[in-house]
């Protein structure tokens, strides 16, 4: 007996199609569950340019592409939600709405970084968008615990601090402090938040972009699913050290790592204690160890500041 191959909707491009057809059972009914399959199932990518984008600010445009491709993201990878594009196929709509989403993103972004001065390759600044982009919904996934009940942005502070601790590594080494501000008022997993990341970011340095996607780029290879969990919880100074502090913590280095170190009150030794558990637990993590530190103080006051 010849087994019958089971395709996918030729719609949807999720479930099984039903037999004899091309569509699934619920693509048929149509989105408004229509008997016509496909007349009130039809929002494609050009009726949505006209209706939302094609007279709207870049920055309100690049919101909504930003919000329809996210639901679709969610819809292809755990199967909620319903795609807001709805032609023959959902792909094929949502890939006319991706590369528009990227031509806007590229327009807007090259007019931000040529106001500063900064110099870059529009191709090679796309290519680390989508995979910077690439990096956040990996990030997104391994902090949402419930996909299904997502609603608005879950857990955002350790992406936060994921990227203050990029931003503060050696190759980079830029303060981070603007980062709690954009989390303040944008969503950290959006294109708004990514456009004014790479702005800020881009006014250290030229190549300051690239190095920053490409630490992300390896991080994500070393750890993959152990990511957020291994890059949140490896101590890192996010403040930027004084000149004093950093030749203190030179000296304490040159001396394998031994020593007391002796400055007024109010100069920052706490910090230069931190600056040491971090090259400490790095020099730990290279080795694939794992160490304790113990923080001995005379005062409750003094070891309170530890926290």
């Amino acid at each position: 007996m010849k087994k019958c191959k089971i395709v996918k909707c030729a719609k949807c491009q999720i479930r099984d199609a039903s037999p004899g057809s091309l569509y699934c059972e619920k693509c048929e009914r149509g989105y408004y569950s229509s008997i016509d399959p496909l007349y009130s199932d039809n929002y494609p990518f050009k009726q949505f340019y006209r209706d939302e984008l094609e007279h709207s600010d870049p920055i309100r445009a690049l919101a909504l592409l930003d919000d329809v491709l996210l639901i679709y993201q969610y819809y292809k990878t755990y199967k909620i939600y319903e795609p807001v594009l709805r032609g023959l196929t959902y792909q094929e709509e949502h890939e006319q709405a991706e590369n528009y989403f990227y031509e806007l993103f590229s327009n807007v972004l090259e007019e931000r970084l040529g106001s500063i001065g900064a110099k870059f390759d529009p191709l090679s600044l796309k290519k680390q968008f989508n995979d910077f982009r690439d990096l956040l919904w990996h990030l997104n996934q391994q902090i949402s615990d419930k996909p299904d009940s997502y609603v608005g942005v879950a857990e955002i502070k350790p992406i936060l601090l994921f990227f203050k601790k990029l931003l503060r590594s050696k190759e980079i080494n830029m303060s981070a402090d603007f980062i709690d501000r954009l989390g303040y008022f944008f969503d950290p997993g959006s294109a708004i938040f990514i456009l004014e990341l790479f702005s800020e970011v881009a006014g250290s340095s030229d190549d300051a972009i690239r190095k920053f996607v490409r630490i992300a780029k390896t991080l994500k290879n070393t750890y993959r699913d152990e990511l957020i969990r291994r890059v949140v919880n490896l101590p890192v100074v996010l403040l930027k050290p004084w000149v004093h502090q950093e030749l203190a913590f030179s000296h304490w280095c040159r001396n394998n790592c031994k020593g007391i170190i002796e400055m007024a009150t109010a100069t920052g030794k706490t910090l230069v204690g931190l600056m040491a558990i971090q090259k400490l637990a790095a020099d730990f993590e290279q080795n694939g160890k794992r160490g304790h530190v113990l923080i001995a103080s005379h005062s409750r006051a003094i070891l309170n500041q530890w926290k």
